[in-house]
């Protein structure tokens, strides 16, 4: 029988349905989610995305025209109902789990997701049954209403990006030339995240034999970080600049990285700096600090970055596109399948592993086994040029996934062992780098620093250990409690600080002078002699007993997207770092100071913040973070600056401390509800929306009122509201 034109046309959209509701829609979705933690526009996507979408689309169309005709209603049947049931995959049955970055997932409190599956199958096998010739013969209506309202699903997530400044960076990050090093000499930063200092005083005292293998180095354990987050505290210790509030943090970003930090300072003076790590957003892409770069408008140079992203959207698609049953098969053990699987994969990447090759991350995912593979693999001293490196790994970061003999266990509990476990692992993977260093003629020559970035204070389970500090000192006694100063705080605020002087082969010693991470630039000038650069100590001239003031700043993680970090507390570190009664608050207002930069009005909610300045009610008490509504609905009115004529609204609130049911607020401002807004754990969190002209005209203020469509349920911990002229930009700064 001969197809009609109208045939054609149902049956190309049918077979549409799948391709926009499964896979460009979600992903679309999913980028504009984490576009706050993305390094790439959209836009270098969305040819693979039709590649992809018109594969899939060919496909089943071709399914349904060339295949005998007395099949092909069936099989029209099966491609739309297949488009159906990705639809509500990817809009109704989302469910809410959280960050997928090693944390646990608690598959039991989503379980309601599988009977809503349950009873939309039961709901759709009815509908076929009854309505069967009706849907199929009106399919088109039905593709271009779900399309719609998938494309619908996509508006908050777009204005919650519309709020997120990216920096306007012209390249990217690539793989090229990791392991390429000098002959002659190399600095080496070996960072593993979260490594706390009593951490690693635990594993060298239950296991003295480590020490020898960190010949030439000297531990210091009485560091602090300036920072507890990964974000701020590199750039810190890269650059020795403070990040105080006083600008906006992409703006820190930039001009910390392009004035006097090691990555610049040692490129002016010939090095051939290249970075590596899981959290690229730390580091600043310029050419002036970075030679493993490429512009971003170079398809073939950021195919590397455009690969791993794609990759991970990809992965999260899958994810959300899988019934709840297949979840965890998708991301079993908290790693996804597909990732770094596909085939693909190994053609983007400049040095990749053979199965040879893989010798401790065979049959695993973990990212610092691979890392260790690699480098063992293709360790060089091919590099004409000094070379600075920075190998930013995993380390003691959640998932725990190793055991102390480097077996991978798959994700342990988070606690003190499995902390301990994973900080050996990462140990006895550096002493076997080192080795083949000292093979390859790269060790001894070269200045290394093996730092956490931070402690462990996202967890107080993980503590900090008294007895560890025997190893530093007879005369080392902590008290059991913290009166004043939270244990986290501390914790957050004790990196590991290990140092290998050039040509140092002295036994592995301790040094008990007080350090901090951002004495890491000048050590790096002492050691090569670039004596007009030193602005302050090496780590190897501080003396033991030196009266040192030391600078910590606290602050909770609320996701990303942050210009300015509020509330952000300092903390001053005077006496050895993992006693408390070392720690104080210091009087600088740093909520005061975001205050001052911003060009608008800013409220900030938590801790010394400033909501008591406005007209507000129905507010609970002060979280450290924030407050949430206390009895349904609350407001807050703030002032509009003389001759507006343009203004937006921007809050935040953290997308952690929710309960795992989806509820929605109403939004009004002046009498006017302008939207409903969906929050969730894990979802997003920085909203903004552009106040209607007329609800500008003769007002003084914007009276703004939140209130939760279902007020049994907790609502979020609100953190800040600003009134703007247009929407503020933001950064990574979480």
């Amino acid at each position: 029988m001969k197809l009609t034109q109208a045939g054609f046309a149902r049956a190309l959209a049918i077979a549409l349905l799948p391709a926009l509701t499964g896979i460009a829609i979600p992903f679309t979705h999913l980028y504009l989610l984490n576009v706050g933690n993305l390094l790439l526009p959209l836009k270098v996507h969305l040819l693979h995305l039709a590649i992809l979408c018109g594969a899939l689309t060919g496909l089943l169309l071709a399914l349904q025209l060339l295949l005998p005709h007395k099949t092909r209603t069936a099989t029209s049947w099966i491609v739309l109902l297949l488009g159906v049931i990705v639809w509500a995959e990817a809009t109704l049955f989302i469910g809410d789990f959280g960050f997928l970055q090693g944390g646990d997932i608690e598959w039991d409190e989503a379980r309601h997701l599988l009977y809503l599956e349950a009873a939309f199958l039961v709901i759709l096998a009815l509908a076929i049954r009854f309505f069967g010739q009706p849907i199929l013969k009106h399919a088109t209506t039905i593709v271009v209403l779900l399309v719609v309202s998938g494309i619908a699903n996509l508006y908050p997530a777009w204005q919650a990006s519309r709020s997120i400044r990216h920096a306007e960076l012209d390249h990217t990050f690539t793989d090229l030339g990791l392991f390429d090093l000098s002959p002659d000499r190399n600095v080496l930063l070996f960072i593993l995240d979260t490594y706390q200092s009593d951490v690693f005083a635990e594993v060298i005292e239950r296991n003295p034999a480590l020490r020898e293998s960190l010949q030439g180095f000297t531990y210091f354990p009485d560091a602090t970080s300036g920072y507890c987050r990964t974000y701020t505290s590199v750039p810190n210790l890269l650059t020795g600049q403070v990040f105080d509030n006083s600008i906006p943090f992409p703006d820190y970003l930039r001009e910390s990285f392009l004035s006097n930090s090691a990555p610049k300072i040692l490129k002016d003076h010939g090095f051939d700096a290249r970075y590596h790590s899981f959290s690229l957003h730390s580091y600043y892409p310029d050419p002036a600090i970075a030679d493993n770069l490429t512009e971003i408008e170079s398809t073939t140079g950021r195919r590397w970055m455009q690969g791993r992203e794609f990759v991970q959207l990809l992965n999260l698609s899958v994810f959300r596109l899988s019934p709840f049953l297949l979840k965890p098969w998708v991301y079993n053990d908290n790693s996804f399948r597909l990732r770094g699987k596909l085939p693909i994969w190994k053609k983007l990447e400049s040095t990749p592993l053979e199965d040879n090759d893989r010798v401790l991350s065979a049959g695993n995912d973990s990212d610092d086994l691979e890392f260790h593979d690699r480098m063992i693999a293709w360790l060089s001293t091919s590099s004409a040029r000094p070379t600075f490196r920075v190998y930013h790994l995993r380390g003691t970061h959640r998932p725990y996934v190793l055991d102390q003999d480097l077996n991978y266990t798959g994700r342990r509990e988070i606690s003190r062992p499995g902390i301990v476990d994973q900080g050996e692992a990462m140990l006895k993977l550096l002493a076997l780098e080192f080795d083949r260093l000292r093979e390859i003629g790269a060790f001894d020559n070269s200045l290394v620093f093996v730092l956490g970035d931070h402690g462990a204070g996202e967890h107080e389970i993980i503590g900090i250990r008294q007895a560890a500090a025997h190893i530093i000192g007879e005369d080392i006694h902590l008290p059991e409690e913290s009166p004043d100063i939270p244990w986290q705080v501390i914790q957050g605020g004790i990196p590991l600080v290990l140092v290998k002087g050039i040509d140092d082969t002295e036994p592995f010693r301790i040094s008990r002078a007080p350090v901090e991470l951002a004495d890491i630039p000048n050590t790096i000038f002492a050691a090569l002699n670039l004596n007009d650069a030193v602005d302050g100590s090496s780590v190897f001239d501080i003396a033991p007993d030196a009266p040192r003031v030391r600078t910590h700043h606290w602050y909770e993680y609320a996701g990303w997207g942050q210009d300015y970090i509020v509330p952000m507390i300092e903390y001053s570190v005077q006496g050895f770092s993992w006693d408390p009664t070392s720690w104080s608050r210091t009087e600088n207002d740093l909520n005061r100071n975001a205050l001052s930069s911003l060009d608008g009005t800013l409220v900030i909610m938590g801790q010394d913040g400033n909501l008591d300045e406005f007209e507000h009610s129905g507010w609970g008490e002060f979280l450290p973070q924030g407050r949430r509504v206390a009895n349904g609905i609350a407001t807050i009115t703030l002032p509009i600056r003389p001759g507006t004529t343009s203004s937006a609204l921007q809050f935040r609130f953290n997308p952690n401390w929710l309960n795992r049911e989806q509820n929605h607020f109403r939004l009004s401002v002046n009498g006017r509800m302008l939207d409903v807004i969906p929050y969730r754990l894990g979802g997003e969190n920085n909203i903004g929306l552009k106040i209607p002209d007329d609800l500008l005209a003769n007002a003084t203020s914007l009276r703004v009122e939140i209130e939760l469509v279902n007020s049994a349920l907790e609502g979020p911990v609100f953190i800040e509201f600003r009134e703007v002229s247009s929407f503020a930009s933001a950064a990574d700064g979480g």
